[in-house]
């Protein structure tokens, strides 16, 4: 079998996620609305760690998101029921989209589901009498032959692909930029937000620095590699632009979650709103192909705007030179 046959077998499973990362980032983005006055409503729910129930004659009037926990709809959602980790559990009505990643999606007799359902890496139980006017899709696994995920480049070379490991690998590698990014943010809060302010307000001179730094890379290892003194400092070199690229995506993930926060009206502290950053970006890291872009973006605006604030401090690189004193 050639690899075009290969990656055409794959690529319908390459658009259905993509579909559903860039409708999820929608809906987190604008699915939130603003509590009801009338009885027997409430708002849209956005919940870390812990359950969400939408009991027998309640209605949401919004989205419904569990981060790590179960969603129950017994009632009405007017927007999507979503859970990051956990199943779903649709019993009554959900006028949008029923999504799971990492767990189950149930949908029992009495559900009614005007949108789509997915379930990433779970499983789909619909029983009879069931209805779902959009599509139903399951995504058993990610796709081996994106190149976002290493055991493409294994596959690539004609090496053995050991989908579980390679899979942890992955996993790791997503949760320790989530860790990375809370530790950054916890020891450095005011730092971060520096960053993420210079991204959310001159993003175009950030993005110039974050372009022209990445150009000088290179160069800069080549012209310190001409002396002695240079080549021992070709590691740190390399390190300010480990650190700088660290903290830019640190600084966007928590501007990604401010920005959620403040559309969805919701009072969540610093640190869940990096959560919710970061989760996002990773998402949209799975897109296919176009993750490759969205991670560039990421390097390009994350550095340039680590660099430009020099680290958070705002504080110029060279500081400005005096004039002399008057002779007497």
């Amino acid at each position: 079998m050639t690899m075009k046959t290969l990656l055409g077998a794959r690529s319908g499973f390459r658009a259905r996620l993509g579909i559903w990362a860039i409708l999820l980032l929608a809906i987190i983005m604008a699915g939130f609305a603003p509590s009801s006055a009338a009885e027997g409503h409430r708002s849209g729910a956005l919940v870390f760690g812990g359950s969400v129930h939408v009991a027998a004659g309640e209605t949401a009037d919004g989205s419904v998101v569990s981060f790590g926990g179960p969603v129950t709809v017994d009632g009405t959602v007017n927007g999507s029921a979503i859970s990051f980790g956990g199943p779903v559990t649709i019993n009554g009505t959900v006028n949008g989209t029923v999504a799971s990643f990492g767990g189950t999606v149930t949908l029992s007799r009495t559900a009614r589901v005007y949108g789509d359902v997915t379930s990433v890496g779970g499983s789909i139980i619909r029983e009879p009498g069931a209805l779902v006017t959009g599509s139903v899709g399951r995504a058993a696994g990610l796709n081996r032959f994106h190149p976002e995920f290493p055991w493409f480049w294994a596959w690539a070379w004609g090496w053995p692909v050991v989908p579980g490991l390679m899979l942890a690998v992955t996993l790791m590698r997503l949760i320790g930029a989530l860790v990375l990014s809370l530790v950054i943010v916890a020891i450095w809060p005011t730092h971060s937000q520096a960053v993420a302010q210079a991204i959310n307000s001159r993003p175009g001179r950030v993005a110039a620095a974050g372009v022209v730094s990445w150009l000088l890379l290179i160069p800069g290892v080549i012209l310190l590699l001409l002396t002695l003194v240079g080549i021992a400092l070709i590691p740190l070199w390399l390190l300010l632009f480990v650190a700088a690229g660290a903290m830019g995506r640190a600084a966007l993930a928590l501007l990604v979650g401010q920005q959620v926060a403040k559309l969805a009206n919701a009072d969540i502290a610093i640190l869940p709103q990096v959560v919710i950053g970061s989760l996002i970006i990773s998402l949209l890291g799975w897109v296919p192909w176009a993750g490759w872009l969205a991670g560039v973006a990421v390097a390009i605006f994350g550095v340039g705007a680590v660099l430009e604030t020099r680290f958070g401090t705002n504080k110029p690189w060279w500081a400005p030179r005096q004039p002399a004193p008057p002779q007497p």
